[in-house]
């Protein structure tokens, strides 16, 4: 297994397929765990736009990556059972399931995004763009 010096800090070593070191993990999500996940956080811009699409009974909005494709679209969780409720989850698209997975709970900087709050931006702004752990 080969090594390679952390993208954030530049200064932990961290295996070949990490995406980050845990002292940078740790600060970006602030203890956000992503238990036994194969895939780890993020770390990367998305930005969301007010293009508009169904999804179950309420409505989406498409997704782009730092690299400006179309990956996904983000949508409100409606699963009342969990902390998660009304706030922001990504669907991604089949192609980039590798990448992402199939869907995720999303967080800014440790804190999840409330759907109201990218309503918001979304109708004043036409777009805005997250930092996603």
């Amino acid at each position: 297994m080969n090594y390679k010096l952390c993208p954030k800090c530049k200064l932990n070593y961290i295996k070949e397929n990490q995406q980050m070191c845990d002292v940078c993990i740790s600060k970006n999500t602030n203890g956000v765990s992503y238990g036994r996940s194969k895939y780890g956080p993020i770390c990367e811009y998305f930005t969301f736009t007010n293009e508009m699409r169904r999804y179950k009974s309420g409505v989406a909005y498409e997704a782009y990556n730092s690299d400006q494709k179309n990956v996904g679209y983000v949508f409100m969780s409606d699963d009342d059972r969990t902390p998660a409720y009304g706030h922001c989850e990504i669907h991604f698209y089949p192609a980039y399931h590798n990448k992402y997975q199939e869907w995720r709970r999303i967080t800014s900087h440790g804190r999840r995004i409330p759907w109201k709050e990218l309503l918001q931006k979304l109708k004043r702004e036409g777009s805005c763009k997250y930092y996603i752990d």
